[in-house]
């Protein structure tokens, strides 16, 4: 597109109005509302998260948390200005030919579902597979630490604290594993039902 002239300099005219704060519960979105959110959803999954505090208490000492908890931040601010930009670049792309676009769609009633359409209609059959691939492999990666994180609260904060007498380290592994299977089905099986 010759260079970096598709940065927006401009608000885009299919981009909802965001003020900076409103009292008006039906206002979607507010600058204040996002930063609070960001600010609220960082520190949450930081502190209270067990996947997170799993990786925190994996590390030597204090240091080290704090070491990774640092890396884990820039790690995920620069993972969010990639995405910016690449929101962005999708944009250009299809502001410059609207051709693309699927039939019927523009990028202000359909712009949530442009990116899975260029994956799979813009992209190179392999690349589409590779995307395809790191999708559920992320997938899969949350999926299991969540599960996994269950396992291990309800194993040690539940079963071994009202058990008379402690599970043997067999009979815990084995446990462990019928409630992971026991949660993943469930998981699947509720999402089934409220599909």
């Amino acid at each position: 597109m010759g260079g970096l002239g598709w940065l927006p300099t401009h608000w885009n005219e299919s981009w909802d109005e965001q003020p900076l704060f409103s009292f008006d519960p039906t206002t979607r979105v507010t600058v204040f509302g996002s930063i609070l959110y960001g600010v609220l959803w960082w520190v949450c999954t930081a502190g209270g998260d067990q996947t997170a505090i799993q990786r925190f208490m994996a590390t030597r000492d204090a240091e080290a948390a704090r070491r990774s908890f640092l890396v884990n931040s820039l790690a995920g601010g620069a993972v969010a200005v990639l995405l910016v930009l690449l929101g962005f670049a999708l944009l250009a792309y299809y502001q410059t030919d609207p051709s693309r676009l699927p039939p019927g769609n523009t990028i202000a009633s359909h712009g949530d579902t442009l990116f899975p359409y260029f994956i799979s209609h813009h992209l190179p059959v392999g690349l589409t597979g590779l995307v395809m691939c790191g999708l559920f492999a992320a997938a899969m990666s949350s999926i299991d630490s969540g599960i996994n994180s269950i396992t291990a609260v309800v194993t040690s904060d539940l079963v071994d604290r009202f058990r008379s007498r402690r599970l043997d380290e067999k009979s815990r592994v084995r446990y462990a594993r019928w409630l992971a299977l026991t949660i993943g089905y469930s998981g699947g099986l509720a999402e089934l039902i409220c599909d």
